[in-house]
């Protein structure tokens, strides 16, 4: 199995073992197909019957979201494979999914940001001072 087996690849995401899942158009109606590749390379149909698979995006706990739109869904796999339909009210010929984690990290690099800014006036406020 090799990425050239691809049809029509619309898109992809890792996971995170680093397993690259790659969304595959397929030929036809109900033929196309969710692929995962690891990380050497070596891939194996993840999931198949799908109607215009689209996005993909994995949430922090592991589960795999995926567009269907020809179906007007998106699907959630369990990290053993296992889909059930996450939404199908109101959705419309859905394209993207993306889900949003949010990092510890980033909010101390904010606060580490906000800490040089207050430091700088302190030091612009000082030199005012100093220069009166």
């Amino acid at each position: 199995f090799a990425a050239a087996s691809l049809s029509n690849p619309l898109d992809l995401a890792f996971d995170g073992s680093g397993n690259l899942f790659v969304s595959n158009g397929g030929a036809g109606y109900y033929n196309g197909t969710i692929e995962r590749f690891n990380p050497s390379g070596v891939g194996s149909v993840f999931a198949s019957g799908l109607n215009d698979p689209y996005g993909l995006a994995f949430d922090s706990s592991g589960s795999l979201y995926a567009v269907n739109s020809g179906e007007n869904t998106i699907l959630k796999y369990n990290s053993s494979g296992a889909a059930s339909v996450f939404a199908s009210s109101g959705v419309s010929f859905p394209i993207f999914v993306a889900i949003q984690v949010p990092e510890p990290d980033s909010l101390v690099m904010f606060g580490l940001g906000l800490s040089g800014v207050a430091l700088s006036r302190l030091r612009q406020r000082f030199r005012e001072h100093c220069l009166r």
